[in-house]
C-alpha cells in the first residue's frame, strides 16, 4: 500500500522581549529575538546574520532599541515519499517530515532546518570565547579533539584521494548543539557544513577544502513512530538501514528508497545527501 508523506522544513518562531545580556545575540537576518542589549553593552554587527551584545558603550534602556531587517523566508517545496504498511492492504495516509540541521534534527522521515534562537546564543555569562574551540567548549557543544581516535575516524574521507583537514569537527547530539555550533562558526568566520553518510566522492562532507567547521551528524540517529498519526520522527544522522529496521520493528512500516543501507535518511526525504 502507498503512504504519501510530505517532507517539510519547520522554522521555529521564538519571541523574546527581554534585553540581551553581554555576549548574547541581538540581531541579524532572520533574528526574531530582542535587539536591545543590557546596560553596559552595545549591539555590534559581526556579519549580516549575527549581531552580538559586547561590553563597551552603554545603550539607553529607556525605550531605545536597535532594529534589524527581517527578510521573509520563502517556503520550501514539499517532497512526496511513498511509505507502505506491510500489515494491511488498505491505503493509509502517513505524513513524513524531516528536519536537517544544519540545519538540525529530522522530524518525520525528512529534515527540519532550525534557526538559532535567543537560547542558542554563544555565551550569556562567564568568559568570552577567544577562538572556535573555546566557543564550542563554552557553548557546551561536543567536538572531536584533534588527533583523537574519534577525530581520525570522522576525518577519514570516503574518496581517499581527496582528504581534507577541518578546523574542527562538532559532534552534536541535540538540535541545540547544532544551533550553537553554527553560531560559533559564524562568529569566528568559519564555513560550516553538515556531514551525513560521508559517501560523497568530492568529500563535500569535510567541506571540499581545508578549514571548515564540520558538523558530524551520525550521533543523532534516533527513530520513533507514532502509530496513531502514522508519523515517523527520524534524526538527521540515521542511516537508511537503521531507519527501515526500526520502522519495521515499531509498526511494520516502510517506504520506497534506495539500496544503500549506509546512506543517511535525509537523502530519501529531501532528495539530497549531506555527504
Amino acid at each position: 500500500m502507498r503512504i504519501s508523506h510530505a517532507a517539510s522544513i519547520a522554522l521555529p518562531v521564538i519571541v523574546a522581549h527581554a534585553q540581551q545580556t553581554v555576549w548574547g545575540q541581538c540581531g541579524g537576518q532572520g533574528w526574531t529575538g530582542s535587539t536591545t542589549c543590557a546596560s553596559g553593552a552595545t549591539c555590534i554587527r559581526l556579519n549580516d546574520y549575527y549581531y552580538q551584545c559586547q561590553p563597551g558603550s552603554t545603550l539607553t534602556t529607556s525605550g531605545s532599541t536597535t532594529t534589524t531587517t527581517k527578510p521573509t523566508t520563502q517556503p520550501t517545496s514539499p517532497t512526496t515519499l511513498s511509505l507502505s504498511s506491510a500489515a494491511s492492504t488498505s491505503k493509509t495516509s502517513t505524513t513524513v517530515t524531516t528536519s536537517s540541521s544544519i540545519p538540525a534534527s529530522i522530524s518525520k522521515v525528512s529534515t527540519t532546518s532550525t534557526t538559532p534562537s535567543s537560547s542558542s546564543s554563544i555565551s550569556t555569562t562567564g568568559p568570552a570565547p577567544t577562538d572556535l574551540s573555546s566557543c564550542l567548549t563554552l557553548s557546551g557543544v561536543p567536538f572531536d579533539a584533534q588527533g583523537s581516535s574519534d577525530w581520525n575516524i570522522d576525518v577519514l574521507p570516503f574518496n581517499q584521494r581527496l582528504p581534507y583537514t577541518p578546523a574542527a569537527i562538532a559532534v552534536p547530539t541535540t538540535p541545540q548543539h547544532v544551533q550553537k555550533a553554527v553560531l560559533c562558526g559564524v562568529q569566528f568566520g568559519f564555513k560550516v557544513n553538515a556531514k551525513g553518510g560521508g559517501h560523497g566522492y568530492a568529500s563535500h562532507g569535510l567541506g571540499g577544502e581545508d578549514g571548515h567547521l564540520v558538523v558530524e551528524l551520525d550521533r543523532m540517529s534516533n527513530v520513533t513512530l507514532n502509530l496513531t498519526t502514522n508519523i515517523a520522527t527520524v534524526q538527521a544522522g540515521a542511516r537508511l538501514g537503521h531507519v527501515l529496521t526500526q520502522l519495521d520493528s515499531l509498526g511494520k512500516r516502510f517506504f520506497s528508497t534506495g539500496t544503500c543501507p549506509g546512506s543517511v535518511s535525509s537523502s530519501s526525504s529531501l532528495g539530497g545527501n549531506s555527504s
